[in-house]
């Protein structure tokens, strides 16, 4: 149960043959290099697949979204995670940014390894189109110097109708989804700007697009009241390119319409960068909350996360960020979540689901028992709008397990959980 990934190493020669743990290495100049200059670019990404990558697995840690001097589009370092190949993949940037980024859907989907890859079409230090296979689903990642259109017959495909579901780069050169029908005999045309790239998830079954339709509220959201010193400024890393600085000594960003189903303590999320540990002042509703204090991002490119508990009314709120006496954080984004209880008297426990006291869970309770034909039914969800949303379930468990979740009636869809200890 041992993997080895070798960074600042030469090149491999096969050892991998012998000792099969051995499952990638460094060995070439990736995203560490926008640290330790001069950064990478799209010619030699382009140059890559043709001269390092047919050594063996070549980890180049790819994927970074954040870097804002970065000449690379967010849509050409996605393919990176195709085009290269590696049986262990470390993503460069922060968990924090790649949850808001359109591009987490195909990362969750991409596999390490491959049952087949065909290079569709390239020439080193221009271009590079490669599709590959895992199971039944194929992936297309393209790359390139000088803007172009990549071409991808799909002859390679099984009978039937797929569903494409293409991450291309928007004018910005940020990452934008779209989906579409083919079939086999159809040819793909992929428009990609300067130094950009596309990738492709082919499957007859439509690749899953987890919270598309989540509410995120926008610090730069012009409904959004700015005061003191606060700006709106580029931000690569942020959930739409933007964030709000110079807050705090005056400075302050106030969200004025942050929607709540019902009244009562919701989970608020906001993403914010910060170069050094900092303080933020929270006001919900004129009401001040204890100030939080924050960590550094990692640096004023790089996205985290933190989580409070508001008090809201149910319709329109306002949340305002600042701080009085020094200095806070940037602010990207939030987004608001309504808790709800297992043990909640609405809803309906069967077949020998029962509460159970728990010290370390929210409410101090929760449901156990849920095994053979006990169920658990969570009651009277809302949401605003209709789609495709995220819950998140919080659970314990002694032994690694599964759980039969289905929502409104619908198929049951297996979930496994890991042991909480």
């Amino acid at each position: 149960e041992l993997m080895l990934n070798l960074h600042g190493s030469t090149k491999p020669g096969g050892e991998n043959r012998t000792w099969p743990w051995l499952v990638t290495s460094e060995a070439v100049a990736g995203t560490e290099h926008y640290k330790y200059p001069p950064p990478t670019t799209a010619r030699l990404d382009a140059t890559l697949p043709f001269t390092r990558g047919p050594l063996g697995g070549m980890d180049y840690t790819p994927a970074m979204i954040s870097q804002n001097d970065s000449i690379l589009t967010q849509a050409h370092t996605l393919a990176q995670s195709v085009v290269f190949t590696s049986a262990m993949v470390n993503y460069a940037d922060s968990a924090a940014a790649y949850e808001q980024w359109p591009g987490r859907h195909l990362l969750r989907a991409l596999p390490t390894v491959w049952d087949e890859s065909r290079v569709v079409e390239g020439f080193p230090g221009d271009h590079i189109t490669v599709a590959r296979r895992s199971g039944e689903d194929w992936f297309i990642g393209a790359m390139t110097d000088q803007a172009r259109t990549a071409t991808v017959p799909l002859d390679f495909l099984g009978e039937g109708t797929y569903t494409a579901t293409v991450f291309a780069d928007d004018e910005h050169g940020r990452v934008e989804v779209s989906t579409q029908e083919v079939a086999g005999g159809d040819t793909l045309t992929l428009p990609m700007i300067a130094t950009g790239g596309v990738s492709v998830h082919l499957s007859t079954t439509p690749l899953e697009q987890i919270g598309a339709d989540d509410t995120r509220y926008e610090a730069e959201d012009p409904g959004n009241t700015l005061a003191g010193g606060a700006v709106v400024d580029a931000c690569k890393g942020c959930s739409e390119g933007a964030k709000v600085g110079y807050l705090g000594q005056g400075g302050s960003v106030q969200f004025n319409d942050v929607t709540a189903t019902a009244t009562g303590t919701h989970e608020m999320t906001f993403t914010y960068t910060s170069g050094d540990p900092r303080n933020v002042r929270i006001t919900v509703n004129g009401e001040e909350l204890p100030t939080e204090v924050l960590s550094d991002s990692g640096g004023w490119e790089f996205v985290n996360k933190w989580s409070v508990d508001v008090p809201l009314e149910a319709g329109s709120n306002t949340i305002r960020f600042d701080n009085p006496s020094e200095y806070a954080p940037d602010i990207d984004a939030l987004t608001i979540s309504r808790s709800t209880e297992a043990e909640d008297p609405g809803n309906i426990l069967a077949g020998g689901a029962a509460v159970a006291q728990c010290g370390e869970c929210s409410g101090g309770e929760l449901v156990s028992g849920l095994d053979g034909a006990a169920s658990l039914t969570v009651n009277d969800l809302s949401v605003a709008e209709d789609g495709n949303h995220t819950i998140g379930l919080r659970y314990a468990g002694t032994e690694d397990a599964t759980v039969l979740l289905s929502v409104d009636g619908g198929d049951p869809v297996e979930v496994a959980l890991t042991a909480t200890g």
